[in-house]
Formats: structure tokens, C-alpha cells, sequence
């Protein structure tokens, strides 16, 4: 039976399946019968076709008599086989909003400050919604909302309640350093159920190293307020060297307080000065050991790897195995969009600079730049505009030439591959 679904919608390319979780999968068309088959049982027969045993394991579909593979998490096999140019969905799947350059804190990595600080004038609540209402035209089933810090702005709640309106998964993410418990219970009230805390380490001090002096104890605070009225709290943590080394310890800890995710983000350079950033990188193949630790750990804690990881993801994995991993490589183009403060898009909030504006959703045909924009047509294409050692990598399909976000600022080349990566032809 369907899980928490939020929407289920018959497209031209196939039917998507949203739950509350935010979750999304497409089904080909030709499966329909069998996809609402098998969605109607209580129990799954003998044979059953394997595409619901994925959307089980995702938390799509459940059965009294199927526990989900809780390291079997979800591959977009579409992407994995794209070779062109072309979308694989007809608009971004996921879009990133942020509603405010404003922000309480000062995290010195931040990836969108250096753009969102030239932002004079702020966008109104009548002209986000038009941004949500392009979005939902064009087919994006889930909205995160961020910033700067996204608490900060006044309508916040309208905002929500605007997104929920529209069947559309609403996530949050925030620093947690104000966020009364007032607001927390009229967000529940207006549609929101999942949000994402920032919190780097369960040590203060590595917390605050590269943040603002006092934000753990209130992201803590805030964290255990969201969790009394009844959300879904995950943390986004940055690995940098500073806290990697107590990672596997921090998810103890997160589990002992009952969060219920935690998405592990690559360094990217923001506002570091290059030496720093090199500096703190994740060192590659240190890195790679403990990605592959995270993978085969059993716990209750759902780990989700971003798509800069999966290089490293790459190092220690057998082909075989990484089919099973929830992350694929660089999603620039195919599934994600990153909205600045006043209309602006980029591939991603690691590419939110100058020569990776796509154009402005407000004054943009939005389905255009899309389908047509020469950016995000090579970021699509990337395995086969990429240049130096990718192009001959045989885990090219899975890592999609690493991030392009990381390889920028190490070589200040847009498509060249990304000087991290330490695996050897």
C-alpha cells in the first residue's frame, strides 16, 4: 500500500509518486497497471516485480510482510544512463528556494554568501508565490526552502502553507539559532512535517569553529522542539578534517537524541580562502573509508550521501554495490535547481556564482531555459564534455566527473575533472 503519500500524478513521461517524506520516484508509463497491482495488496505475493521492491525500500509502498533493505536505498537509474544533452524530467524535480539573504549567523563556508550579499532588494510574498507557481507548472514535487536563514523572514508561515496548497513537499532547513517554539507550531499547522538542522559535530567546539559562537546549544534546543511536536528532524552536516574523525561517533550521538536523518555535504570552498579550503577538504581517500563505513552501517539513523561523496563513494565500492547506494553523481540539470533571493538560478547552491547563472525565474521563461540553457545542457552532458582524467574512468556513469562545484575552485575550469578524486585508472 501507498506510504504517507502526499501525490501521485500521471505525466507524459511517466507517473511520479511523492510521500511526505519527500521521497520521489517515476514509474514508465507501460507499469501502471502493475504499479497500482501491487499497491493495493496488504501483503506481497511470491513473485513480485522488482521495481516495487525499490519503492519499498524507499519508503514508497509497504507491506506487513516485507521489512525494507535499509542499505538498499534509491538509484535514479534514468540519470545513470543519460548521455546527452537532454533532461531526463521535464522541469527540476527539486528546487532549492532561498527566501531571504538574511541570516543570523556567519558560517564562514557558507556556499551562496558572496552572491547573496549583493542582493539589495528582497523579493515579496505575492512574487514567491509566482516563483512556487512556475515551479509547480513545470513539475518540481519538492521546495527547500532556505536562505541566508529562511526563520528570519515574517512570512514564513504563509509561504509554507502556500507550498503544502499546491501537493508539493515542503522542507526546511535551518541553522536553529531563533526559532521560537510559536513559530515551530505554526509551521505544523501550515503543512510543514520534515526539516534539516545545521550541525557539524556533538562536540561545541567543532561545531562553532567554522560557525557562529553559541549556534550549537540552540541548534540542539531547536532540534528537540521540532521533535516534541511531532516532525521529522534531519541534520545537514559539512565534513570538513576539522570534525571527520568524530563523524561515526556524532551518529551515535544523533540517534541517543532521536533525530531521524542525518546528509553528509562535502566541503565546498564559499567564503574559505582557497588555502583553507584546500586545507580542510576532506582528504580523499580518508574520506572514502569512512563513506564506505557510513554505507554498510546498520542503525536507525537514514543516511543520505550528497553527490559530491560519490567520488569517494567510487573508491572503495564495487560497481555491483553502488547501485544500491541512495546518492548518484553531480543531478545539475536533471533533477535540481537553486533559486538565489531575488529570482536568480543556478545548477546548484555550489555553483551559485556569476558564470553559472542559468537566468531569473521571474523574468525568464522558465521551460526554456531548462530544455535550451548551454550550462546546464554540458553540466547534463558532463560525461562527455569533461575534460582531463574522467573521460577514460570506468565509474564515469556513477560519479558523473565529481563535483563541479569543487573542481572549479581548484582549477577555476568549469568541465575539467575534479582535482579531488584520487582513483587511479
Amino acid at each position: 500500500m501507498f506510504k504517507e503519500l502526499r501525490n501521485i500524478e500521471k505525466r507524459e513521461d511517466g507517473i511520479y509518486i511523492l510521500n511526505k517524506l519527500g521521497h520521489v520516484a517515476m514509474i514508465p508509463l507501460e507499469l501502471e497497471d502493475e504499479l497500482y497491482k501491487y499497491a493495493e495488496l496488504e501483503d506481497l505475493p511470491e513473485k513480485t516485480p522488482e521495481f516495487i521492491y525499490d519503492l519499498a525500500n524507499i519508503g514508497l509502498l509497504e507491506y506487513t510482510n516485507y521489512e525494507p533493505d535499509e542499505n538498499q536505498l534509491y538509484f535514479d537509474d534514468a540519470i545513470l544512463k543519460s548521455q546527452d544533452d537532454k533532461p531526463v524530467y521535464r522541469g527540476p524535480i527539486i528546487a532549492h528556494l532561498a527566501i531571504t539573504n538574511a541570516c543570523n549567523m556567519n558560517c564562514k563556508y557558507c556556499s551562496v554568501k558572496n552572491i547573496h550579499s549583493k542582493i539589495r532588494n528582497g523579493l515579496s510574498t505575492d512574487e514567491y508565490k509566482k516563483i512556487i507557481d512556475k515551479l509547480v507548472d513545470i513539475g518540481t514535487f519538492q521546495i527547500g526552502l532556505t536562505g541566508g536563514e529562511p526563520t528570519t523572514r515574517k512570512d514564513l508561515v504563509e509561504l509554507v502553507r502556500y507550498i503544502a496548497s499546491k501537493n508539493v513537499a515542503c522542507n526546511l532547513t535551518t541553522n536553529g539559532f531563533i526559532v521560537p517554539e510559536e513559530l515551530i507550531i505554526k509551521l505544523k499547522e501550515a503543512g510543514l512535517t520534515q526539516v534539516q538542522i545545521s550541525l557539524d559535530s556533538y562536540k561545541k567546539e567543532v561545531h562553532e569553529k567554522y560557525r557562529t559562537e553559541g549556534s550549537f546549544d540552540r541548534a540542539i534546543q531547536t532540534a528537540r522542539l521540532f521533535k516534541k511536536h511531532g516532525y521529522i528532524v534531519g541534520v545537514d552536516t559539512v565534513v570538513t578534517n576539522n570534525n571527520m574523525d568524530d563523524l561515526e561517533e556524532f551518529m551515535n550521538f544523533l540517534e541517543d537524541n532521536n533525530f531521524d536523518g542525518l546528509t553528509i555535504i562535502k566541503l565546498k570552498q564559499g567564503d574559505l580562502d582557497l588555502e583553507t579550503f584546500m586545507e580542510q577538504v576532506p582528504e580523499y581517500n580518508k574520506y572514502a573509508q569512512l563513506i564506505d563505513k557510513i554505507c554498510r552501517r546498520n542503525g536507525n539513523l537514514e543516511i543520505t550521501i550528497d553527490c559530491s561523496s560519490v567520488s569517494n563513494l567510487c573508491k572503495t565500492l564495487t560497481l555491483e554495490e553502488q547501485n544500491k547506494i541512495h546518492s548518484a553523481g553531480c543531478p545539475a540539470g536533471h533533477t535540481l535547481i537553486s533559486i538565489a533571493p531575488n529570482g536568480d538560478m543556478y545548477p546548484c547552491a555550489a555553483l551559485t556564482n556569476e558564470k553559472y547563472k542559468i537566468g531569473n525565474i521571474l523574468t525568464d521563461d522558465l521551460e526554456k531555459i531548462w530544455n535550451e540553457n548551454e550550462i546546464l545542457r554540458k553540466l547534463r552532458g558532463i560525461k562527455k564534455h569533461v575534460e582531463g582524467k574522467c573521460k577514460n574512468c570506468i565509474k564515469l556513469d556513477v560519479c558523473r566527473a565529481g563535483c563541479r562545484g569543487i573542481a572549479d575552485s581548484l582549477s577555476g575550469k568549469q568541465y575539467i575533472s575534479d582535482a579531488n578524486c584520487q582513483i587511479s585508472l
